[in-house]
């Protein structure tokens, strides 16, 4: 039985993560936004990003350690954008660069700052995203 339903987006809605809190769930969608929506009030939803040309938006992981990380990537993109929700503007999140798309991501279940992705190259890199900023390229990954 569908208890709610609501528009999470313009357009489709291509993935959802439930946060630590059980009461937050974020979206990504063709649209090219991030929206976060809490379970108490879904008449509403927080737009936390919007990409400037449209470009959609394929997955997205809420770090279950700290929950104002939310891990997204955009669709055939190399780069994955990992954002601090609390800080809710376009220069609050950091680039982590690939050398082919990335197909998926996930944060580790025992480390806070510690978060996988997979590439088309056939890579799985490890990030800690506390490590120095100018050290995070293909040849620093964890």
């Amino acid at each position: 039985m569908i208890t709610t339903q609501l528009i999470a987006h313009e357009d489709s809605v291509n993935d959802i993560s439930f946060s630590p809190n059980e009461t937050m769930f974020a979206t990504v969608g063709e649209d090219g936004s991030v929206r976060i929506f809490d379970t108490r009030e879904l008449s509403n939803s927080t737009i936390i990003y919007e990409s400037k040309d449209k470009r959609p938006l394929q997955k997205v992981c809420w770090n279950q350690h700290r929950e104002w990380n939310i891990a997204v990537v955009a669709r055939d993109d190399q780069e994955l954008m990992i954002f601090d929700y609390r800080k809710p503007t376009p220069n609050q999140y950091d680039f982590l660069p690939h050398n082919s798309k990335v197909n998926g991501m996930a944060w580790s279940p025992q480390y806070e700052s510690v978060i996988c992705s997979i590439t088309d190259g056939g890579r799985a890199l490890i990030w800690d995203i506390d490590s120095d900023v100018n050290q995070r390229d293909e040849g620093s990954a964890v």
